[in-house]
């Protein structure tokens, strides 16, 4: 994904900025020649993309500690090491910076005389959610997320430990949120009730005294 700053409309006020953000889906083979060309004016990149890419400016890194892990097939075992995986189809998303790496990681390995992985490279076009689909459905064995010693099958995600805590914090945050707004919500639904309990009762004609 790639984004583009573009002006805010006359009068249109958010905090200090006059421009907005306007956000491009782009295959990953794209987003970088979409940026090149001036199609987009800023995106994100992993430390390792951004070396192989000269010509461009960089931020400091937003987020340190990423884990990426292979994902198998719910029937896949006794995968531990990257020998292990030289066995089976590795499908990785032609131009990401997996492909990159997996055809450096077998360039060495060729040169040292070991095993080669079977890289499947598959459309761009498609995302982590769709290749992870399709390695659910048994449809493929295996797909790149960063060449890794530890691999677990699709069932177990393993994040960095500050990510996970800042997604516990956030989630007690919204629970916390939910919690207020609930209790706010009963008071006004109880306030509405009493008024219109008050105003049916003023309704009811007067018994004559």
């Amino acid at each position: 994904m790639a984004a583009s700053w573009r002006p805010l409309p006359p009068g249109h006020r958010r905090g200090p900025s006059r421009c907005g953000r306007t956000w491009t889906n782009h295959p990953r083979i794209e987003i970088l020649p979409a940026l090149v060309d001036g199609r987009s004016d800023f995106t994100t990149l992993t430390v390792s993309r951004a070396e192989e890419v000269a010509g461009l400016s960089y931020t400091q890194p937003l987020i340190e500690d990423v884990n990426d892990v292979p994902v198998l097939a719910p029937d896949i075992d006794g995968v531990e090491t990257l020998e292990d995986l030289a066995g089976l189809p590795l499908h990785v998303a032609e131009g990401s910076r997996y492909a990159a790496k997996l055809r450096r990681l077998n360039e060495r390995s060729k040169a040292e005389g070991g095993a080669e992985l079977d890289l499947r490279f598959v459309d761009a076009r498609r995302d982590d959610y769709d290749l992870i689909d399709l390695v659910e459905l048994a449809i493929q064995s295996a797909v790149s997320r960063e060449p890794a010693i530890y691999v677990r099958n699709i069932f177990r995600y393993y994040v960095s430990y500050r990510l996970l805590a800042d997604l516990e914090a956030e989630a007690a945050l919204a629970s916390e949120e939910f919690e207020t707004r609930k209790t706010e919500e009963g008071r006004r639904d109880a306030t509405r009730e009493a008024a219109k309990a008050r105003r049916g009762a003023a309704a009811l004609p007067r018994r004559p005294r």
